[in-house]
């Protein structure tokens, strides 16, 4: 099974490695590119829609601008940030399909099953994203890194209501992709950790 899926990652590898998404900074009105170029490339165009008063603003911009999973699985130089991607996708595709397979068979219908689906429906888009087969700039829009801080509250929520072993993984999932988002930067997948951070994985030694 780690063969094959070794084998299938390089393989997705070389199909999609040519699928670079051109962001503001690499546009064609900034570099001049020519337009018969830009129709004959490969490359996908990002579509920037956010006001300039969200973007003159730092936290505005890391919030609303992008997810930090975008793109992720063409970007050979951020392995860090790759790898916590799709663990953290996965890890809330599993927990929601599986809370939804178990309401189904016990035909039940429970508090927070909306927010299950809510959760489902963020994972696949995510994962649409992080493979980025084809850019859908309304799905880039749906999981900037807000979304995931927005539904971790929501999640907690739903815990005071009931708690049961799927939704406490959809939220753990959900806070690990809340301070991802928050702790990595755009270009490099370095976290420069605090002091209560290095407290907590140090004091020990």
């Amino acid at each position: 099974m780690a063969i094959d899926a070794i084998l299938g990652a390089s393989i997705l590898k070389q199909v999609f490695e040519n699928g670079k998404v051109e962001f503001e900074s690499e546009s064609r009105e900034q570099v001049h590119v020519p337009l018969s170029e830009e129709i004959n490339s490969k490359a996908k165009n990002f579509n920037n829609r956010l006001p300039k008063v969200v973007m003159e603003n730092e936290m505005g911009r890391k919030m609303f601008y992008r997810g930090w999973k975008f793109d992720m699985f063409n970007d050979i130089k951020q392995f860090n940030k790759a790898t916590a991607a799709v663990c953290v996708i996965f890890a809330m595709f599993f927990f929601s399909l599986a809370s939804l397979l178990t309401q189904v068979l016990e035909h039940k219908t429970e508090d927070h099953q909306s927010f299950t689906i809510i959760v489902f429906t963020y994972s696949v888009i995510s994962m649409f994203t992080y493979f980025n087969v084809a850019y859908v700039r309304d799905f880039n829009a749906l999981q900037v890194n807000f979304t995931p801080i927005m539904l971790t509250v929501c999640g907690a929520m739903s815990l005071l209501k009931s708690c049961d072993f799927f939704i406490i993984g959809m939220v753990i999932s959900l806070m690990a992709d809340s301070y991802f988002a928050l702790r990595y930067s755009e270009n490099h997948d370095q976290i420069a950790f605090s002091v209560v951070e290095r407290f907590a994985m140090e004091s020990w030694c």
